[in-house]
Formats: structure tokens, sequence, C-alpha cells
């Protein structure tokens, strides 16, 4: 590594795709393969374990594909998250 350079951990998204349900492990969202009007739909996701376990089976954990939450005007970004945070670290 370089000896001044600095680093950062984070977690971000240019786009957000889902928001919370209403329940815990429950998200909303427009489902890409159940929703060709691209409707809200409410389901649940797998938890995330502790650590990740080398192999695992497929359907162990379900997470759904969505379409990203972007506004109808061209101009006007997508909602993100947390991507503040890296432009004030690299702005810092």
């Amino acid at each position: 590594m370089l000896p001044k350079a600095e680093f950062g951990w984070f977690v971000c998204s240019a786009c957000l795709f889902t928001c919370p349900g209403n329940c815990p492990r429950f998200l909303i969202g427009k489902s890409a393969h159940s929703s060709p009007e691209q409707r809200d739909m409410e389901f649940e996701v797998s938890g995330l374990p502790e650590s990740w376990p080398e192999n695992w089976q497929a359907g162990d954990y379900r997470f759904y594909r969505v379409y990203p939450d972007v506004p109808r005007n061209i101009q006007v970004p997508p909602r993100h998250f947390g991507l503040n945070k890296v432009f004030d670290f690299l702005t810092k």
C-alpha cells in the first residue's frame, strides 16, 4: 500500500431499488419478474448470515430482482444511499 494513502469502507448504492416493508425482512419494490407494469409489491427476503458460508445451496438465500426507483424526469438523479459519505471522504 501507499504509505500516506487513506482508505475507508462504505455501504452505498447509486440508486435505491427497495424500501422497508411492513414487517422485518420484507421489502417493497418493483419486481423485475412478476410486475411488467412495474407496480410496487411487498416480498420477503432472506436474512443475512453473520458471516457468509463458503458453500450454500441454491435457494438458501432469496433476493429478488427489482427495478430501480428512477424519476420520470431524466434530469433528476435517482435517490441514492450512502454516496454522500463517499463524496465527503474523497473531498476532505
